[in-house]
Order: C-alpha cells, then structure tokens, then sequence
C-alpha cells in the first residue's frame, strides 16, 4: 500500500543555497555543526514532548506540596492563636484567685471581731464571664491600636 509523505520542514530557499555554495567550495559532504544544530533540534523537541507529558503530574505535585505547606502553616498560625487567647484569659482568672487568697489571707490572719461578717467580697463580685472577657476585650482593642500606630510610624 502506498503512502503518502507530507514534508513539513521548511527552511527559507536563499539559506539553502548559501550553505550549498559554502559547502560545494570547502567540498564537504558533511557537516558537523549542522549536524550538531539538528541533533540538538532534535533533542530539545524530545525534551519539550517530555515537560507536555510531564507537565501537569508536576504541577499537580507542586501544588499539593503547596497546598500542605499552606495547610501546615493555617494550623500553627491557629494553634498560635488559640494559645494567646489561652494566655490572655489565664490573667483574669488568676486575678480573681489572687483576690481569693487575699481575703482568705485576711479572714485567716485578722480577728473574727475586726472584720464585718457582711462585708463584700470582692472575689465574687469580679466574675471571669463578665469582668475577665471584657478586660481582654479592651487589652486586644489596645494592642490592636499600638499596633496601627506603630505600623504608621515604621512607614513614614
């Protein structure tokens, strides 16, 4: 069965006939840099076949790798942030535990009869709920704020 070839090669007739010419006068039959030139053609057009097969399994890796990193990263950023918070709630409830230990200090080391048996206490008027949330409320406005007015100060 007969087939037929379809050249797909083109290069530009006046270079053709210029590298004739230079070839007929030195009387080669062979070139080494033309040879070299087509080898290397030949081996990067391997290569890019190669990246197009390729191409996608590695972006998908790359991404994935990415992805793990950025996942990695959202979790210790969010464990960070669930530690602070810890940090910051742990100074009211030692605070009213300090209060605590002052008044049974007090009770403790002072006559019965110096001391008003209906006094308030303040431990249980401070309540972690109330008084604790709204004393982190406030500190994190004000480090929020420090923060703006360094920033502000560092890019003028």
């Amino acid at each position: 069965m007969a087939r037929k070839k379809q050249k797909n090669l083109n290069i530009d007739e006046h270079i053709l006939q210029d590298f004739e010419k230079i070839a007929n006068r030195k009387k080669q039959q062979h070139n080494t840099e033309v040879e070299e030139l087509m080898k290397a053609y030949i081996a990067r057009d391997g290569q890019l076949l190669f990246d197009d097969l390729y191409a996608p399994r590695i972006a998908h890796t790359v991404t994935k790798a990415v992805d793990d990193q950025i996942d990695r990263l959202a979790k210790m950023i969010y464990q960070t942030q669930k530690d602070a918070t810890a940090a910051l709630y742990s100074s009211p409830v030692f605070h009213i535990e300090m209060l605590k230990g002052v008044e049974e200090i007090i009770e403790t080391h002072l006559d019965p009869r110096l001391l008003n048996q209906n006094r308030p206490k303040v431990s249980t008027k401070f309540s972690f709920n109330h008084n604790g949330k709204l004393a982190v409320k406030n500190l994190r406005k004000m480090a929020t704020v420090d923060h703006q007015e360094n920033r502000k100060q560092k890019e003028s």
